[in-house]
């Protein structure tokens, strides 16, 4: 393989908003067999949200992968181990910076009125990086999880943009 490759992936934890629609779930399926249990015909509804259930449930758990590829940067995301959506593609002729969250070279963009985009596991104590890059004329500020290769092929294409602590 070209040295400028490099691949890496970070599975995501659930977050509240998760748990929140889990615990949601299981209220309508317990109504709604307590519902069923008035008439055989509403048997259907309890069918019915259990299928959804499980259609969901397999959208719950994702994770994102990072590919860096001769100076490009494509985020994806994979629902379920099988759905792959192409996210964001990073080219780094766009980029202002690449750096370590809480990085001295990105306290020029802390005031800035910046779009977040949050590409991480949500694990807390993992080190995530921050890129500043402009696309679709807005400047977006995006949070990944990139590995020592991932970040060595980034300085090795522009030292000037990735700035390691």
């Amino acid at each position: 393989m070209n040295e400028m490759y490099a691949e890496s992936g970070v599975k995501c934890d659930l977050s509240q908003k998760d748990i929140g629609k889990i615990v949601l779930y299981f209220v309508v399926l317990v109504v709604s067999l307590v519902v069923s249990l008035m008439s055989f015909y509403l048997m259907a509804i309890p069918i019915g949200v259990a299928t959804y259930g499980i259609v969901k449930a397999s959208k719950i758990k994702y994770e994102y992968e990072y590919i860096f590829c001769d100076g490009q940067l494509d985020i994806d995301k994979i629902t379920g181990n099988s759905k792959r959506k192409r996210m964001l593609r990073i080219d780094f002729d766009d980029c202002e910076v690449v750096a370590q969250n809480g990085s001295h070279a990105l306290d020029e963009w802390s005031n800035k009125q910046l779009k977040e985009v949050d590409y991480t596991s949500h694990v807390k104590g993992k080190d995530h990086y921050v890129i500043i890059v402009h696309k679709d004329k807005e400047l977006l500020k995006i949070l990944f999880e990139p590995n020592e290769k991932m970040i060595e092929c980034m300085r090795n294409k522009s030292r000037r943009l990735v700035h390691i602590d």
